[in-house]
């Protein structure tokens, strides 16, 4: 142990304060400047990930809406591949501050109810809750392998950093809403344009079709229109489907055009496949 009245000593101490200042402003910048959800979420990861720190196992959770799961989004420490990696509810230390909205330090993991026998680090552990609008979206975990390896200093550290990520996935997020909305009123004005500049109607059909499936985010799909005289629906636009349906004629409640067509509401099939109302005019065509 250094003589911390020595003038060695109390120049030691301010060059490792300012080194830890440093290290900091870095992360602090590092969040701040990432322009979408993964890189707020690596910019965390190795922002902490610093020797002036000394924190060598973290990882960023973000919860799936659609599960429940905390998906790992960024970690550093963690052996082998964790892209994807995923805890279940009622899983693991890390759910804890998805109840409570608390950070939760366990000096000695193996003593806490929960405790994953097979995490990577053991040792002590730290689960901060990463918010937005004061709902938990995510945790921040970082572990040691020493017990008792975290003081007051480093909570607030940790703290600081997932009020500063989740303030940063909230504005990626609304910024990724904002252009979504944008692509969607310029495909709305595209189409506009199409309708009312093309004189074939097919060829401005086939055109909305194809801007459908693009900001859908889809493989591809088909567009029908009713023929009155024959009370049928014809499709007049395929798009990437795999064969040309074009042509095809489907009764009122056939299949999953005619079944929309008599319901005038939304449908969405999982599995058209295996779908008991799948018309059986043409196997091929899968909206049919």
């Amino acid at each position: 142990m250094h003589d911390r009245s020595h003038p060695d000593a109390t120049a030691a101490d301010g060059d490792r304060s300012a080194h830890r200042q440093s290290a900091l402003l870095r992360l602090s910048t590092g969040i701040a400047s990432a322009h979408d959800e993964e890189s707020v979420c690596a910019n965390v990861v190795e922002g902490l990930h610093d020797d002036a720190l000394g924190y060598n196992f973290i990882g960023v959770f973000l919860v799936d809406p659609a599960t429940g799961e905390r998906v790992m989004r960024a970690s550093v420490g963690w052996p082998g591949d964790h892209d994807d990696y995923r805890v279940s509810p009622g899983s693991g230390l890390s759910e804890r501050p998805l109840i409570d909205g608390r950070l939760h330090y366990s000096p000695i993991v193996s003593d806490e109810a929960g405790y994953v026998s097979d995490a990577p680090a053991g040792g002590s552990e730290v689960d901060v809750p990463i918010k937005i609008d004061g709902d938990v979206v995510g945790v921040l975990v970082v572990e040691s392998t020493e017990e008792h390896a975290f003081g007051p200093a480093d909570l607030e550290i940790l703290t600081a950093a997932a009020q500063q990520a989740g303030i940063a996935i909230a504005r990626s997020r609304l910024i990724a809403i904002e252009r979504q909305t944008t692509q969607e009123h310029r495909a709305v004005l595209d189409t506009l344009a199409d309708l009312s500049g093309e004189l074939e109607l097919g060829r401005a059909l086939q055109r909305v079709l194809e801007r459908a499936v693009a900001m859908l985010d889809v493989t591809g799909g088909e567009l029908a229109i009713f023929d009155e005289d024959r009370g049928e629906l014809e499709i007049v636009a395929s798009h990437n489907i795999g064969s040309d349906s074009i042509g095809t004629h489907l009764g009122l409640g056939e299949g999953a055009m005619g079944a929309v067509a008599v319901s005038h509401q939304p449908l969405i099939i999982p599995d058209y496949l295996s779908w008991s109302g799948r018309s059986d005019k043409s196997p091929r065509i899968s909206g049919c």
